[in-house]
């Protein structure tokens, strides 16, 4: 059996997105979605001029920054990272939509865009 890279990359990429989403509240939830709402808007257009792995990559520091400031968690701190983690949201789901697309063709998309959702839902 052949190795198939783009299957893998998107498994990889499920599990990736699966590992993303721990540690949430709802004040950090509203911010994070009222941003990602507005900025998704403008979000593929960095991500053509990122390409889709650098955008996606860019969008994980951003939530990575998020969890940062869970370290020493403080109001303020707090608010302005969930602003920047849905800016970040829009380029990491953007990119990611994206990504799976170019890894697959019209016989497999179908099948692509379910293994991520399947691996991104299983947690």
């Amino acid at each position: 059996m052949r190795f198939n890279t783009n299957l893998y990359n998107v498994i990889i990429t499920g599990l990736s997105f699966d590992f993303v989403y721990v540690a949430f509240q709802t004040a950090t939830l509203a911010i994070l979605y009222g941003t990602f709402a507005a900025v998704n808007w403008i979000a593929p257009i960095f991500v053509l001029l990122l390409t889709p792995k650098y955008g996606m990559f860019l969008g994980a520091l951003c939530y990575a920054t998020f969890v940062a400031a869970l370290m020493q968690p403080r109001a303020w701190s707090l608010y302005l990272t969930s602003w920047l983690n849905g800016f970040g949201a829009s380029l990491f789901w953007t990119g990611q939509g994206l990504f799976i697309a170019l890894c697959s063709d019209e016989t497999n998309v179908n099948k692509h865009f379910g293994i991520f959702w399947g691996t991104f839902q299983s947690s």
